[in-house]
This record gives structure tokens, C-alpha cells and sequence, in this order.
């Protein structure tokens, strides 16, 4: 420890507290977080450093999950395990070792060429549905706190059809990387836009009267 003017019962003291402290935090953790759920444990697959550890069984898994999936993998799970031994048995690349995200390493593996077109079309397949799950809810709670900043009481008349989803959809997928005001719509965005206002206000009107 660094130099102090604790004496040395009181160093001993505090040095027991830390570790008890980080021990309870350790236990805390261990208890509460999904240390052995059975999702994430099959997930591991997608980690291509440990692919050769992995199993068949977690693809599976995942497919039996989607039914959507399921069905576009019914008559190509051969095909399928042929993918996935492939995958394990692939050497280390020097692109994938420059890439740190796991989703650009899927993207590169499901535009690898092979003989008979791409090499890991089916597995890339399963892979993105695994990639899109959420690993919390935090981006619901900022859509429902932008909703509630923009339905006030004043403006309860916001149609949640129309008007409101829109404002989210401009807030969501235009405004996070780039400043309202310099934001420049293109002439297609500018003509969808007034073709929206026109017919928006002529729907309006009829209602009004």
C-alpha cells in the first residue's frame, strides 16, 4: 500500500474491509446476474476465438427458438452442420484478427465465398437472429421517455398513428449522430415530406369540417 498515517491495526482493518467488501460484490454478482442461463451459454458459439469448443447442439438450440428461423431451416440442417464444422475448423484469418466486434466478424463470415456460393450463408443466417437479441431494455425506456417528452398534456393530441411515430422516427434514426440544425434532407426526403404535409392537411381539413 502507499505510504500513509494509518497505524498498523488500522492498516490490517481496512485491508480486511476491502476484501470483504469485494467479496460481497463478487457473491452479489454471481447471485443476480444469468451467470447459467441456458441462452446465453449457447450463445458462445458466435465467439469465433472459442469456436472450436463449441457444439452443434447451441445452433440448434437457437433455431428451435425461432420459428420463423425453423422454417427456413427445415431440409438444410445437413447442409447446416457441414457450415458449422466448416466454421471450427477455419483457420485464423488476418482480417477477422483485426476485427473487435463481434457483429463485423459475422459480417465478414456470411460474405465469405465458397465453391458453391457463400461459405457460411446458413450459419451467418442463424447468427444475425442470435446478434439482435437485446441484452437489456434500455433502448425501450428511451423510446417510452421520448414519447412522454413529446405527448405532454399540452400536445395529447398527437396521433399515434401518424404524427408521433414519426417525430420518433426522426429522433431515432436521423438526430443521434448529427445536430437538427445541420441535418440537410435530400430532395427525395423534401418531396416525400410535402406529399405527406399535403395530404396530412387535406385530411385534416375534411375532419375539421
Amino acid at each position: 500500500m502507499q505510504k500513509h498515517n494509518l497505524l498498523p491495526e488500522e492498516e490490517k482493518k481496512l485491508a480486511q474491509d476491502c476484501r470483504k467488501f469485494m467479496t460481497a460484490s463478487l457473491q452479489y454478482a454471481c447471485k443476480n446476474f444469468p451467470l447459467k442461463d441456458p441462452l446465453l451459454k449457447h450463445a458462445e458459439f458466435l465467439n469465433f476465438h472459442e469456436r472450436a469448443n463449441q457444439t452443434f447442439d447451441s445452433v440448434q438450440f437457437f433455431i428451435s427458438k425461432f420459428p420463423t428461423l425453423e422454417a427456413a431451416m427445415e431440409g438444410k440442417m445437413d447442409a447446416l452442420y457441414d457450415e458449422f464444422c466448416a466454421y471450427q475448423a477455419l483457420g485464423n484469418d488476418s482480417q477477422l484478427s483485426d476485427l473487435s466486434r463481434i457483429d463485423h466478424i459475422w459480417m465478414y463470415l456470411g460474405k465469405m465465398e465458397g465453391k458453391n456460393g457463400l461459405r457460411f450463408g446458413l450459419l451467418a443466417q442463424v447468427a444475425q437472429y442470435v446478434l439482435v437479441l437485446p441484452h437489456s431494455n434500455a433502448a425501450e425506456e428511451r423510446i417510452f421517455s421520448t414519447v412522454e417528452k413529446n405527448k405532454t398534456k399540452y400536445r395529447g393530441s398527437l396521433s399515434n398513428t401518424t404524427t408521433l411515430p414519426s417525430i420518433l422516427t426522426c429522433k431515432t434514426n436521423y438526430f443521434n449522430h448529427t445536430h437538427c440544425y445541420k441535418f440537410k434532407p435530400t430532395k427525395s426526403v423534401l418531396q416525400k415530406a410535402k406529399k405527406a404535409a399535403t395530404t396530412y392537411n387535406a385530411d385534416h381539413s375534411s375532419t375539421s369540417k
